[in-house]
Order: C-alpha cells, then structure tokens, then sequence
C-alpha cells in the first residue's frame, strides 16, 4: 500500500490502524507530496495493490492529483481521501478511483473495508481487461485463418483434389466450432451468474449421453491425432439438465483434446457409487501444476500451460456453475505417476429439483 497524505500525524495514524486491526499483511509506504508519490510509482509500479491518495497535497490539487497518479500507477486501484466535498469524491470515482473516503467521517471498519473492496475490484477489472484483450484476440485470429482458406478454396488458382478440399473444409468447420465455444461459453457464463436460467431435469442414461458426446466430438479428436474411448457400457441413471449437460461434456472434452498430443488416448468414464454418478475425463500429457490445479475453475483463469492456446478461461469455470447447479462437485488431480490428467465430477443421482 502506498498512503499520498501530507498530513503526518494522519498518515501515522493510518499505518498504525492497519498494523493493529488489518485481518492481512500490509507494506506500508508514505508519500507526502505528488512529486514524491510518482517517484515511488516509478520505482515499484507493478508492486503496488492499492494506493490510498489525499486530493490536496502541498504541490497538486483536486481531480489533477489523481489523474497525474492514475497515469504512473499502472492500473493499481485508487481509494480517495477527500475533505467535507462529497462531490469530489463522486467525481473522483467518475475519473476511475475505486472509492473515495471523508477524512474526519470514517472508522476503521469502514476503511478496511474499503481497502479490501478496491483490492478485490481492482484484481477483478484487471481480470476482465485481460480477458477482452483475450477474447478479440482468439475470436479474430481463427476468422481472419478461415477467411484467408476461404480465399484460396474461391481463388481456383491451386489444383485440389477432392480429399484435400474436404480436409481444408473440416479445419474451417473446426475453427468456426472453436470460435462459437466461446461465445457460448461467454453467453452462459453471464446466463448462469445471473441466475437467468433454471434446470429441467430428466431422467437420463448417462452413459448414452456420454456415448452421444463421444461420437460428436471424434472428427475433431481425429483431426488431432487422438483417440476418444468410452470404458464403460453399464447404464448409470440420473436426473440432469441435458442441455447443461452437454455444455460440461462439451468443454471438458474439448479441453482435454486441445491440450493431449498427437497419439494419445482419452478415456470417459461414467460410473456411480450409491449416492452419485461420476465422471472421469482422463488424458495424458497434461501436466499441471499446483497453481493451475488450484484455480482450473476459477473464472478467467488461463494456466501458464495455456497462455498461447485459444479460449477464454471460462469453460471449465462455466463446467463448475452448470455442475454446482446439479448439486454436484468438479475437481482436477494428477495421476499417482504424474502421466496423466483426470478431470472429474459427481452429482447426485436422486437430485430432483432445484431451487
């Protein structure tokens, strides 16, 4: 935390505060002037979580202050201190400030709390900035390939015979399937948060459906090099929405293909114990670690494994809405030889509504 306050005995105030009532670690640093604030954000910019700013400072006033902090502090979310002008604090958090605060007005619940709300809105925006650039990233470059595979199927110019032709027609195909997964996947994801949406629940063979999803998904494995079996026939029965349930085989088969190397085969296993039907998506290669197994389902997240492959981070997050909604559990482990990956879930089988 970097504290742009002139007013000494305050700024002490403020680090003792933190230091006895904070429930997290801080770094405290003090800055007493603008000009000594931007040093600071020169020296440390991406080191910073949260900057706490006086509005009048002995060498800047008003809204000038924040935008000449905004501009050297890199996206870092701002909390405002301002006097007995409330419209100055609205203004504030108008020109991006994540809050504002009146000295004198406040107690150090209400200041904690603040602190914490701009820390965590302020990771959520950086999160949401990222995934757009994300997103018009991986929407355009798959349309800009099939465009120009377009062009040269148009052009007549090249002598292709008919396999050649149906294989450029299936890699256009899959690439225009990658892309409407993830406006899917964006479109359900604010569906289901916002509670748009109920279950309609049947009574399923789970097995067959999985079988169903096998078989829609095989072109796109074999176009990978990989192989998709299905390890058990006997019928699990469950009540499932099938159009949710489809989503989550969708994505994690999808997952699971995008991410296995040429000759490898994934295996769904769908079986049941007496209270639940379970599901185990397994592939080899995949190798996560910690960081990634913890925040597989987390929204936006994108491994290091994954940073240059196409998607949104938000399949797997959508899998743990629409599998949460059946009142089930989705999780990810390595196998005991660290060969392989298995993505699971379970849901109840006597599940009969939800509310």
């Amino acid at each position: 935390m970097l504290l742009i306050e002139d007013n000494l005995l305050f700024a002490r105030s403020i680090e003792a505060l933190l230091k006895s009532k904070a429930k997290f670690n801080v770094d405290f640093e003090h800055a007493s002037t603008l000009a000594e604030a931007l040093r600071r954000l020169q020296q440390f910019p991406t080191l910073l979580d949260v900057i706490i700013l006086d509005l009048s400072l002995p060498d800047s006033k008003g809204m000038s202050t924040l935008l000449e902090v905004k501009r050297y502090s890199t996206g870092v979310p701002i909390v405002v201190l301002t006097g007995s002008d409330s419209e100055l604090g609205f203004e504030a958090v108008k020109r991006g400030a994540q809050d504002y605060l009146q000295k004198g007005e406040f107690d150090a619940s209400q200041f904690l709390r603040s602190v914490q709300y701009a820390v965590e809105r302020g990771r959520f925006i950086s999160e949401r900035e990222d995934f757009v650039a994300t997103l018009t990233h991986d929407l355009k470059n798959p349309l800009l390939g099939c465009d120009k595979l377009l062009e040269l199927l148009l052009d007549g110019k090249l002598n292709w015979d008919i396999a050649e032709k149906d294989n450029l027609i299936q890699h256009i195909r899959t690439s225009n399937r990658a892309v409407i997964t993830m406006i899917d996947n964006l479109l359900d994801v604010y569906k289901y948060d916002k509670s748009l949406a109920e279950l309609a629940l049947e009574n399923t063979n789970l097995v067959q459906f999985a079988l169903k999803c096998i078989e829609e998904w095989t072109p796109v494995a074999n176009l990978r090099g990989v192989k998709l079996i299905n390890i058990n026939d006997e019928p699990v029965r469950v009540m499932i929405d099938a159009t949710c349930m489809r989503r989550v085989f969708q994505n994690l088969i999808d997952n699971a293909i995008k991410y296995s190397t040429a000759g490898s085969i994934i295996t769904i296993h769908v079986f049941a114990d007496d209270d639940n039907a379970i599901v185990e998506i397994t592939n080899p290669g995949q190798l996560l670690s910690r960081t990634d197994l913890n925040n597989l389902f987390s929204r936006f997240w994108r491994g290091e494994n994954r940073k240059n492959a196409v998607g949104t981070g938000l399949g797997l997050y959508l899998c743990r809405q629409l599998i949460e909604l059946h009142r089930g559990t989705i999780g990810c482990r390595q196998t005991e030889d660290g060969a392989s990956t298995i993505f699971s879930f379970e849901i109840p089988r006597s599940l009969k509504q939800v509310s």
